[in-house]
């Protein structure tokens, strides 16, 4: 498959398996502050919205670059450009509208949430960024 190739040139699958295990931590640690089930349920959901917004992210990345890569009579594409900007986009209202679920609709508790969101997005700085 070449978008499977494509993420593999762009690092996507080692951000994400770090994402990933450090989601895991935050579930492990959440249960052990909370003694709850439920609060490291809210921790991998939190880690959840960033693996997702990840492989999001990858795509958009992919797909931008097949429009930056392409010139029109010598002239660069901008639709790559407006890729990226409506990536970015759809990745904050899709962050925000899945939080929202999270904590109104599933009650789920918010700092373990928050907490699984911010630790996941350290796999950024752990691996690289995209």
């Amino acid at each position: 498959m070449i978008f499977t190739r494509d993420l593999k040139k762009i690092g996507v699958y080692r951000v994400v398996a770090a994402q990933i295990v450090l989601t895991l931590v935050a579930g492990v640690v959440a249960y052990y502050i909370y003694d709850s089930w439920f609060a490291a349920g809210s921790a991998l959901y939190g880690g959840t919205i960033v693996i997702a917004s990840s492989w999001w992210m990858a795509n958009r990345i992919r797909r931008a670059s097949e429009f930056l890569s392409q010139s029109i009579d010598g002239e660069v594409s901008t639709r790559g450009a407006v890729l990226l900007y409506a990536g970015l986009f759809q990745r904050l209202i899709f962050t925000v509208i899945v939080f929202a679920l999270g904590i109104g609709q599933f009650h789920l508790p918010a700092l373990p949430m928050i907490a699984g969101f911010a630790v996941a997005h350290a796999g950024y700085f752990f691996v690289g960024r995209l």
